[in-house]
């Protein structure tokens, strides 16, 4: 899976990388993980986001919940936080 959050300024972050799996009916469980800059392109850590998700009926939107860990250059973690997660389909 690939992730881009609007939130942080994209020169900011890496695009977060993971993987997906299918866990029962509509849901889903997902792991991430982003690499974090400042204004100056110095390293400030990473952020791992891990969560569930539920896809709707139609299929095109899912929502749902998921733990978000911060963490120092030196692996030291420095926050977690709860978020809420939505989407909905890309399509050509």
């Amino acid at each position: 899976m690939v992730e881009s959050n609007g939130g942080t300024p994209q020169a900011l972050k890496t695009p977060g990388e993971g993987v997906w799996r299918h866990t029962t009916n509509n849901n889903y469980a997902f792991r991430f993980k982003f690499f974090t800059f400042n204004s100056l392109n110095v390293f400030t850590g990473w952020t791992i986001i891990a969560g569930e998700t539920t896809v709707d009926s139609t299929g095109n939107a899912n929502t749902g919940a998921a733990t978000v860990k911060v963490y120092a250059p030196n692996g030291v973690l420095l926050a977690t936080v709860c978020a809420e997660t939505a989407g909905t389909r890309f399509e050509l």
